[in-house]
């Protein structure tokens, strides 16, 4: 039985469905607030916990063998807000299998390539899993120490890092592709800076691969083929969208002015801005690029979809659900 947290979110949401179609038994953890009716499967598959309470978390773990942790927090006022969605959610998980003894095969870590940190803007060296982690944000310093918390415990586990994740069902790159269909796009600085991206499926292919890995306790960085600018994503998607579209270059100094507003802001009035110091300080990096070598080698992993493609998907997609 695999346990499945984060299961109404994007990543969760398309491992659920996979799962369904390889008649995989799963059930999905979900918090107490959470509505069942958003959730993948049905009542019979559904737990109720609170990821602050080992106790319940305890009852939800009985009697699997697999857990696949997709769920953490993505935005915060301050690190605390990482801390507990992402860190402590983690420990109290591994607690949980400890006080109902419950023992898992996999732990698979959905972790991010904010973790382990940009690539040096100098030169052409991509990060590896055994480059020291230096993460340049509270999510990432959050993520790395959920990482952390995972290899200390005593659980056989994978460490999935994968880099900005698009496709069906994806809300983040929602925005791209409305500002193409509206004719304006808008990028950072001189829209150069440099990243990796991969397509869900592909994402969900190493999570599955993660889950019947024969080799336990290795990290890996999750990429899809090759690398973009972020002019060049931009162009892609108003090509794939099929309109003209005039590029605006926001200056790295007015981004980051913004981006402290908006925390400020946040801090304030208790609210949690998407568009944050940190989020500003992570787009502004000039090479967010990660070798996939490792988990090509050693779980035969291959992404099946490149940039275009996986636009063309995504965009039928926005356009079947009415969302575009």
């Amino acid at each position: 039985m695999i346990l499945v947290t984060g299961s109404t979110g994007f990543v969760g949401r398309a491992l659920c469905r996979r799962l369904a179609e390889l008649n995989l038994p799963f059930r999905v953890l979900l918090r107490p607030s959470s509505d069942p009716s958003r959730a993948p499967g049905d009542a019979a598959g559904q737990v109720f916990a609170d990821p602050g309470d080992v106790d319940s978390l305890a009852e939800a773990v009985r009697d699997v063998d697999t857990i696949v942790h997709c769920a953490g927090a993505l935005v915060g006022r301050e690190y605390d807000d990482y801390y507990r969605g992402n860190v402590l959610y983690t420990q109290n998980l591994l607690e949980a299998l400890k006080r109902s003894g419950t023992i898992v095969q996999r732990f698979v870590l959905i972790s991010s390539q904010a973790a382990g940190g940009p690539a040096s803007p100098e030169g052409e060296a991509e990060v590896t899993e055994d480059d020291k982690a230096h993460p340049i944000s509270w999510y990432g310093q959050s993520k790395f120490h959920a990482e952390e918390v995972l290899r200390a415990g005593a659980v056989p586990y994978v460490i999935l890092r994968p880099v900005p994740v698009y496709g069906p069902g994806d809300r983040e790159f929602l925005t791209v592709f409305k500002m193409a269909n509206r004719g304006l796009m808008v990028t950072l600085d001189d829209g150069q800076q440099l990243v990796n991206m991969v397509y869900i499926d592909d994402l969900v292919q190493a999570i599955l691969l993660g889950i019947n890995s024969p080799r336990a306790n290795r990290t890996y960085f999750v990429s899809g083929p090759g690398f973009y600018s972020q002019q060049e994503i931009l162009n892609t998607c108003r090509r794939v969208v099929g309109r003209e579209a005039w590029l605006v270059f926001i200056p790295a100094w007015l981004a980051r002015v913004v981006g402290g507003v908006n925390s400020l802001v946040g801090r304030l009035f208790g609210r949690v801005p998407l568009v944050n110091r940190d989020k500003i300080n992570e787009m502004l990096q000039r090479r967010w690029l990660c070798s996939p070598r490792r988990i090509k080698d050693e779980l035969a992993f291959s992404a099946a979809v490149d940039l275009e493609e996986g636009f063309r998907r995504t965009l039928a997609w926005y356009r079947e659900q009415n969302w575009l």
